[in-house]
């Protein structure tokens, strides 16, 4: 066959191909949109057996672990590449399928499919619509290399409301359980969500399998004015962690006994006058920050009746009756004290009063070993710092 210095493919009036000076470029309403490098996947036989439950280009690709280079490799491997003219069938097969399936994003790699169903959203009625349906579609199918590129690449809350977004990030009862609060507490959530484990984003909460696992409520969110907030987020029953500092609250809801799995509350900057009772039958608290509230000084008892939970509490202008010397007490009535709550300890004592007294920190490292020697570590301190050697 020879081929001519250009030749066009035309899909519908919107969308078209041409093969120019041995290249494959779309076009998008008569504009250039991209240069076709090569075909998106070549799955050889002897793999089709990975593919039997393969929902997508995407994850054919991930599961081959496919890629530019190595397709290359495979043209070498058997002696043969695609001519230009055979690049540019392909590619028009490849893109008249996605068209008469209706722009299926998983017939195309995401990368070319979601961008070029963006820019034909513009002048085609019909992508306009697909756009935003397969924006969702593949969101909530979670493949994570998918997930990725749509949050880097669009501003989801603009194709979707917060109930699609919510609903699309959690299961239909944690998703609810948002949406009520939100006009109590005035939370733009959908604006603000992430996956994964990590508690150093400035989002108001992080979602594990579908389930709001870590929550940060904004200063002055009303709680105080609206108890029904803190009802009614107990229960998230997955919740690890809880950042809800500077909301004026003075009491907790018996209600928050239902968060079996909560390990970390922050209470800090609030009007609390004692210890809620609430925390000590909360048996999962492995930290609770009450520090810059109005709780007076306590003795060892209030805190040994946190069997495993460290309680940090600070009192302002009032150094000298903070209860230092009785910490190694306190620490031996527990069962176990989590290392990096110690170590938040000491480095705050460090800061407030420059250098711990030798014999207290002695103490702490003397009921420290005993919970690690068995590990052949041991606990230093070093400039304020505790770390394990």
């Amino acid at each position: 066959m020879t081929m001519n210095s250009s030749k066009e493919f035309r899909i519908n009036e919107f969308l078209s191909l041409k093969l120019e000076e041995g290249k494959t470029n779309i076009y998008v309403n008569g504009n250039l949109f991209r240069t076709c490098v090569s075909l998106i996947l070549n799955i050889p036989i002897d793999e089709v057996e990975y593919f039997d439950e393969t929902r997508s280009i995407d994850e054919a690709a991930e599961k081959t672990g496919w890629s530019e280079d190595k397709q290359f490799e495979r043209y070498n491997e058997y002696g043969y590449m695609l001519s230009p003219e055979e690049e540019f069938l392909g590619h028009c097969s490849n893109l008249q399928v996605w068209y008469e399936h209706g722009y299926d994003t998983r017939l195309l790699h995401y990368s070319l499919s979601f961008s070029l169903l963006s820019v034909l959203s513009h002048y085609d009625p019909v992508a306009k619509s697909v756009f935003k349906e397969e924006l969702a579609k593949r969101y909530e199918s979670g493949c994570k290399s998918v997930v990725n590129f749509l949050r880097s690449e669009f501003d989801i809350s603009v194709y979707l409301t917060q109930e699609e977004i919510l609903h699309i990030e959690l299961v239909p009862e944690e998703a609810e359980i948002l949406l009520d609060v939100e006009p109590l507490m005035g939370i733009d959530y959908p604006h603000r969500f992430i996956s994964g484990p990590y508690m150093d984003s400035p989002r108001n909460f992080i979602k594990k399998n579908k389930h709001v696992t870590s929550l940060i409520i904004g200063n002055d969110s009303n709680l105080d004015k609206n108890p029904e907030i803190l009802e009614k987020l107990s229960n998230l029953k997955h919740l690890e962690y809880i950042l809800v500092g500077r909301n004026n609250l003075s009491c907790l809801p018996k209600s928050m006994t239902k968060l079996e799995n909560l390990i970390y509350l922050d209470l800090s900057g609030n009007r609390f006058t004692d210890i809620p009772p609430v925390l000590k039958t909360m048996k999962s608290l492995q930290f609770v920050d009450l520090s810059e509230n109005k709780i007076p000084y306590s003795h060892d008892g209030d805190y040994i009746t946190f069997k495993n939970t460290f309680v940090k509490i600070s009192y302002p202008n009032l150094l000298s009756r903070q209860p230092i010397q009785d910490m190694y007490r306190i620490l031996e009535g527990k069962k176990s004290c989590n290392l990096q709550y110690l170590t938040e300890f000491v480095v705050n004592l460090y800061r407030a009063d420059r250098t711990p007294p030798k014999e207290i920190f002695k103490r702490l490292l003397e009921y420290h070993r005993k919970k690690i020697e068995k590990k052949g570590t041991e606990l230093v301190y070093n400039n304020g710092i505790v770390s394990l050697k």
